[in-house]
């Protein structure tokens, strides 16, 4: 009977989303933004957890439940940048009928899923994630990035997996690429300051996708320690690995450089996409100090990046733009 609340939750199904604009970056991938959910526990707007299963799927199977009493996912002050992360934390809990049951932690995008959640507990397969309709999204990502810390012991486990996406797969749609983690890619134990995970994404087809699915997972295997908490923060997609050319660089302009008090503007006027792209700053040491998502097209006039406070010295300005990535030295006086 351990395994019972985890089988229940890979036989849930529930309805997907549909109507929502298509797009090309991750809603809410801070998780900055926060909503309340009848009974079950607050969760990050535009985001599935399992909390809401427990309670919104299993409740009049396994009886009553105290509201909030599960916190599968939380929100966290332990954030990498903005105000808020995402904590999940597998537990046992108390079940009506069953007794004690081990939960596991999982954070899917979307806010309505038709999903089994087996395959974040073995990334490999991603068939039902493959069932799901995610949300609409149309880019083709060279990369899954995010940031993390995770607690417990060398016996906890986290997952995460992706897929793109084009038709109705459940009739004659197709899958264009996935992503996961693996046995050589591991989302490792014991990580107490945050450390980025990168993985690349495999395309098997060259077509556009129009919907991705994503998730994230902890103690999908069942066996975890009483410490053990995965907090991500600032889910991301970089669109290539390579520098851009020189001529699409060259498009950049950054002023004033040097600064004195630690404000630059970025402008592309011949190529919007470069001065809005996802941005990193770091410090002569590698410490990322300052990220920003993609802006929006009326910025690329005039993106501003705000460096007051730090200190004096040289700092690596990255943009992921779709033509390549764009560096340029910063230098705060």
């Amino acid at each position: 009977m351990k395994n019972h609340l985890h089988t229940l939750l890979c036989a849930a199904g529930l309805l997907s989303a549909g109507g929502a604009t298509a797009q090309t970056t991750v809603p809410n991938a801070g998780f900055e933004t926060w909503e309340n959910r009848p009974l079950s526990n607050e969760r990050p707007q535009g985001w599935l957890t399992a909390d809401d299963i427990v309670y919104q799927v299993f409740q009049p199977i396994v009886g009553p439940l105290t509201p909030n009493a599960t916190k599968l996912v939380t929100k966290s002050s332990d954030k990498y940048t903005g105000s808020f992360a995402a904590q999940l934390i597998p537990k046992n809990i108390s079940v009506l009928g069953l007794g004690s049951q081990p939960a596991p932690a999982i954070l899917l995008l979307g806010d309505r899923f038709r999903v089994t959640f087996a395959d974040l507990s073995d990334p490999t397969a991603l068939a039902d994630i493959r069932r799901s309709r995610g949300i609409p999204y149309t880019a083709r990502p060279a990369q899954l990035t995010f940031w993390y810390k995770f607690a417990g012991t060398s016996t906890d486990q986290a997952q995460v997996a992706m897929a793109l996406s084009k038709g109705n797969l459940s009739n004659g749609g197709i899958i264009v690429g996935t992503a996961s983690s693996t046995t050589t890619n591991v989302i490792t134990p014991g990580t107490t300051t945050y450390k980025q995970f990168s993985v690349p994404i495999t395309y098997t087809s060259t077509e556009a996708p129009d919907s991705l699915r994503l998730g994230f997972s902890v103690g999908g295997n069942q066996v975890f320690s009483s410490s053990a908490a995965l907090t991500i923060d600032d889910v991301a997609f970089s669109f290539t690995t390579a520098n851009a050319s020189p001529a699409v660089a060259a498009t950049l302009s950054v002023y004033p450089n040097p600064s004195e008090n630690g404000l630059f503007s970025l402008a592309s006027l011949q190529k919007a996409s470069v001065a809005t792209a996802p941005l990193s700053v770091t410090d002569a040491l590698g410490k990322v100090v300052l990220q920003q998502a993609a802006a929006p097209a009326s910025a690329a006039n005039g993106r501003q990046l705000d460096l007051r406070g730090k200190p004096a010295g040289v700092y690596l300005l990255r943009l992921d733009t779709p033509e390549g990535i764009v560096v340029r030295k910063l230098q705060l006086q």
